[in-house]
């Protein structure tokens, strides 16, 4: 990626957020460089699907400021979800529809071509292949188990070519191999430059790579 002239790539200062009397968010700040790989644990119910919804302006903050790839979320929140791609725990796919259905619709709403996305490289690996869905384009999406359901919706998140990645419990419903691509994606994403923030339950020392770790507890991030 090429020189920036903004320090972070994921800035966010003094972010709050409740749910009725519960404080979720509580003045968090976060500040992630390009190419880290930031993860983050926390119990269930801590905030952190919270923080990604926001992060990717599907939801308003109470309180706060984000900026993503310099664009501010509050000022630019369509240009944010152009710099962000985000896999939630379940992620947003058409049930009815067909692998192929559902990869050629999102993609126009990036303005891309099916083509694109058929070939579209990871690394030296074209990326369906390399996430096992290659065989998958002509399966409707409610018979698929959620780990190929999750592997669709990375698909979904990496094809317009986000410069932040967010995702939610991305090893939930992976086996071995699945969880293995998504590493490898995971590595090769930090040195194309991506910034990666990831909410886990996992054991961290499945992520065989180099990241800074905080733990979300009572509305705050603790290294």
């Amino acid at each position: 990626m090429g020189t920036n002239d903004f320090k972070y790539m994921i800035s966010v200062d003094d972010l709050s957020k409740s749910y009725g009397t519960n404080n979720v968010l509580n003045e968090l700040d976060l500040k992630v460089v390009e190419g880290e790989l930031v993860i983050i644990s926390g119990s269930n119910g801590s905030g952190k699907t919270t923080l990604h919804l926001i992060m990717s302006s599907l939801i308003s903050a109470d309180s706060g400021d984000i900026e993503i790839s310099g664009v501010s979320a509050r000022d630019n929140p369509e240009q944010v979800r152009g710099h962000v791609g985000y896999v939630a725990h379940d992620p947003f796919l058409y049930p009815s529809l067909t692998v192929r259905e559902n990869l050629n619709f999102f993609s126009k709403l990036h303005n891309l071509s099916f083509s694109h996305i058929l070939n579209l490289t990871y690394g030296d690996n074209n990326l369906l292949e390399l996430l096992g869905i290659s065989d998958k384009l002509d399966t409707t999406v409610n018979i698929l188990s959620h780990g190929y359901k999750k592997r669709v919706g990375i698909v979904c998140s990496l094809m317009h070519n986000p410069s932040v990645l967010l995702f939610d419990e991305p090893e939930t419903g992976l086996d071995l191999e699945g969880f293995k691509s998504f590493v490898e994606i995971l590595n090769l994403s930090t040195q194309m430059g991506k910034s990666v923030l990831i909410t886990t339950h996992a054991d961290l020392t499945k992520f065989k790579m180099e990241y800074t770790h905080y733990h979300l507890e009572r509305g705050q991030l603790i290294p």
